[in-house]
């Protein structure tokens, strides 16, 4: 080996497991650290997290002007079996081409976790999305079904455990908002919904 490989193999070595914990009503088991892919990260990097046990990964068709859900399709080839893939919904909950591209494109007939990208309380109560997730999933295009948000977030959030049907939820999120978001972590414990944190 030379001495690049050597202190890869050693740093493996000495670097300690990442704990997991079960996304709320699922039976997946996720790290404590996760990777999005909004940065477009380069192909080794999502194939070195994923030997360090960062078995979460989400991306989207939107990222990096499409080129970040390629390079995680580069990465997880022949090793779908080690990801739990999630992918951000940023199309209407009818548009099955859009869906299938994306799958497409991951080289990925289903992913596990799939999450409408919403960013209004008022059009996370619109029945479209119940509707287009019980179908997407009775098609087998994903297992479980999340709500990820960027603005309105609180109210979004809210929205979203008041429907009842989210197995997770990922917002953005600070430390600072720990005491906005603590009622919200509180209540989807109550209801077993996982909380993912961007």
């Amino acid at each position: 080996l030379d001495t690049q490989e050597k202190s890869l193999a050693a740093f493996r070595r000495a670097a300690p497991a990442l704990p997991r914990r079960k996304l709320g009503q699922t039976d997946l088991e996720l790290p404590v650290v996760s990777l999005g892919t909004g940065g477009g990260p380069d192909v080794n990097v999502i194939k070195f997290a994923i030997g360090q046990g960062v078995n979460f990964i989400h991306t989207s068709t939107s990222y990096r002007g499409g080129e970040a859900i390629k390079k995680v399709a580069q990465a997880i080839k022949g090793q779908r079996d080690k990801v739990i893939l999630g992918l951000k919904i940023t199309w209407a909950p009818d548009d099955d081409r859009a869906m299938d591209a994306a799958l497409q494109t991951l080289g990925v007939d289903s992913v596990d976790i799939a999450f409408f990208n919403i960013h209004k309380a008022g059009q996370v109560r619109d029945p479209k999305y119940k509707r287009g997730a019980e179908r997407w999933r009775k098609q087998g295009k994903f297992r479980y079904i999340g709500l990820t948000t960027h603005k309105e977030t609180t109210a979004c959030l809210t929205a979203g455990l008041d429907e009842g049907f989210y197995d997770a939820l990922m917002p953005s999120y600070a430390m600072s908002m720990e005491a906005e978001f603590q009622p919200i972590f509180e209540r989807a414990a109550k209801q077993n919904v996982g909380i993912v944190l961007m």
